[in-house]
């Protein structure tokens, strides 16, 4: 499993390797930021089947968000910022790629499980070594789409000439 972000982002991924583990007798390994050992380490304890193991993905998210321009930033619910945010997390998180890739060669994992952060790195993975991949998405919630009401959606009007939904 691949998460890198806030707490937020790898807390899902560590109640699905919890429960890969212990109902299936999977041996589920989350590559994640070294601010997450103890968390993914402590939710290890107590399985009585399968196991979780933890190895780094480098980066340091909570240092990256924890400015004021950060802050400011994500308070924003403009398309354009929402952009720009999500442009700049791919820039972050991308320089965990070659690590990520070395715990994948190396271990040899049967799937590949990512979060939304850390797609094009899955995808790379995935392609030159040749594991399956599969997203474990759960931004559904500001993701506008036609099967799910976005509960706080991105303004999607502010920049018609980039709106995808309304060009042909």
């Amino acid at each position: 499993l691949k998460a890198r972000g806030t707490r937020g982002d790898v807390q899902p991924f560590v109640a699905l390797a919890r429960g890969l583990a212990q109902e299936k007798n999977y041996m589920i390994t989350i590559c994640t930021e070294l601010r997450y050992k103890k968390f993914v380490k402590d939710n290890a304890k107590g399985l009585t089947n399968g196991c979780i193991r933890y190895r780094p993905s480098g980066g340091d998210t909570h240092s990256r968000i924890d400015t004021k321009l950060a802050k400011w930033a994500m308070k924003q619910k403009s398309e354009i910022m929402q952009a720009l945010m999500l442009a700049r997390s791919e820039v972050e998180f991308f320089n965990s790629e070659p690590v990520c890739f070395y715990w994948a060669e190396i271990l040899k994992p049967d799937l590949l499980c990512f979060g939304f952060t850390m797609t094009n790195i899955a995808m790379i993975i995935s392609e030159r070594l040749r594991i399956p991949m599969i997203g474990f998405i759960l931004q559904p919630t500001v993701i506008p789409s036609s099967q799910y009401t976005a509960i706080i959606a991105v303004q999607t009007k502010q920049l018609t000439s980039l709106n995808f939904n309304e060009i042909g």
